[in-house]
């Protein structure tokens, strides 16, 4: 299959047919236009990404990852430029992880990937984005609610968790109090420093 095209071909019909989530809640704006550090995972089709675009705070300061391990983003991203706001780092999920080394983040949002990557990177990166939180900081993201009924599958999701699973990774990382609101066929969930 290798050179053949058809692993690309295959990956673009995924890809062209993510399900989009819901526009983002008031809350989730209402952090991100105050928040001036910013580390984002931009989402399927930079969907989360340019939702927030907008309601940017003039001053802020956003680290975008162009995740090389999503197999969705098999290519170079042509959308996510740089500027004197916005820096791209192009790396593996885990390894962009390895970015939030000291306290400096108003928001950090992971978008979907806990469901992944493998449960122990997961933890690390929950760890890693808890300690890289300003006070007064949120951590938030998203968990897909497979039905039965659900229309088309995610090549990239490694774990289905419950969310009693999920609840169990965040307090194993060290997050206590992690609030989840229902979301379209997603769980928002978010979390603050205080």
């Amino acid at each position: 299959l290798a050179g053949s095209g058809e692993i690309e071909s295959a990956l673009e019909t995924f890809k062209q047919h993510c399900p989009i989530p819901p526009p983002f809640t008031e809350l989730i704006i209402k952090i991100v236009s105050q928040a001036k550090s910013i580390f984002m995972f931009p989402g399927d089709n930079n969907h989360e990404w340019n939702s927030v675009r907008s309601h940017l705070h003039s001053e802020s300061k956003v680290t975008i990852i162009d995740d090389t391990s999503d197999l969705l983003r098999y290519n170079d991203d042509g959308e996510l430029f740089e500027n004197e706001q916005v820096t791209v780092l192009r790396s593996s999920a885990i390894d962009a992880s390895a970015r939030l080394i000291k306290q400096e983040f108003d928001l950090i949002w992971i978008s979907s990937i806990l469901e992944r990557v493998t449960p122990i990177q997961a933890m690390i990166l929950l760890r890693r984005s808890r300690s890289a939180l300003s006070q007064g900081g949120v951590l938030a993201g998203m968990i897909s609610l497979k039905k039965k009924e659900t229309i088309w599958p995610d090549p990239r999701l490694m774990n289905q968790f419950n969310l009693k699973q999920i609840d169990l990774l965040f307090k194993y990382s060290g997050i206590e109090s992690v609030i989840f609101e229902s979301w379209g066929d997603y769980k928002l969930f978010h979390f603050k420093i205080e």
